[in-house]
């Protein structure tokens, strides 16, 4: 019984369509009903829908817990530790306590969607996401370098500006803290205006910050990208047809 609830939810592509099935009807009906409007007329529809894809949730995290260790490959604990184990269980546990929390955590699971997306070509059990973390672990170290060296240059930046700012503009610039609100904004290139300089030596500033900043938002996106390709082609590859791994 074990061995055939492991390879219905861990292993059957026909479930786990159903199962992304759930998940984007559960979200559909999160943000819809989320319309005043909507939510006072369909409010029995709401609650049928969403508390009984809860429950069916529930129950299937249940189900893989106990079925998680039939092929030997891992222990319970192993499995519970994965990241879309912990996920799953934050989600279950806010649905459950829903009426104390008057929230829940459901819509984590789109994450699934993420994870359900194959790599053509490569081994059938490979999936995009696995490439991404595969990537993201083979570059943790290049990654931080660049986010060590950008907050750096934020702090540099900020503290450059608040020299050329504080007279002028008090009440924008009020202290270094302001002046780093203003470093990412810019940085990140979504600018909501509330904050510029207005001095020659800000503007400067401000100036030679953006282009440099945008030079190290660039840099681990290339990072990634090469890292991605990397990791895509270690994958073993699959017969385009039925899925299966092709052996040498």
């Amino acid at each position: 019984m074990k061995q055939k609830i492991f390879s219905l939810l861990m292993q059957s592509p026909g479930y786990r369509r159903f199962s992304s099935l759930m998940i984007l009807i559960y979200v559909t009906g999160l943000i819809l009903f989320s319309i005043p409007a909507i939510r006072e007329q369909m409010q029995w529809i709401k609650s049928l829908l969403l508390t009984g894809i809860g429950i069916f949730f529930t129950i299937e995290y249940m189900l893989r817990v106990y079925s998680c260790n039939a092929d030997g490959s891992q222990t319970r604990r192993q499995w519970m530790k994965k990241p879309y184990s912990i996920i799953d269980l934050l989600a279950i546990g806010s649905f459950l306590l829903g009426s104390f929390m008057h929230f829940d955590l459901l819509f984590l699971r789109t994450l699934h969607l993420v994870s359900a997306m194959p790599v053509k070509g490569s081994n059938s059990s490979t999936t995009a996401l696995d490439n991404l973390l595969a990537a993201l672990r083979s570059k943790i170290h290049d990654l931080f370098a660049c986010l060590g060296l950008l907050i750096n240059l934020m702090i540099i930046a900020s503290c450059a500006l608040y020299c050329f700012e504080h007279e002028v503009q008090p009440d924008k610039f009020s202290s270094i803290p302001a002046s780093l609100w203003w470093a990412v904004s810019t940085v990140s290139t979504v600018g909501y205006g509330d904050i510029y300089p207005v001095t020659i030596g800000g503007k400067i500033v401000a100036g030679i910050f953006a282009i440099i900043g945008f030079g190290f938002i660039a840099l681990p996106a290339g990072i990634m990208t090469a890292a991605y390709i990397e990791a895509a082609k270690k994958s073993p590859p699959s017969c385009p047809h039925c899925g299966h791994d092709l052996k040498k």
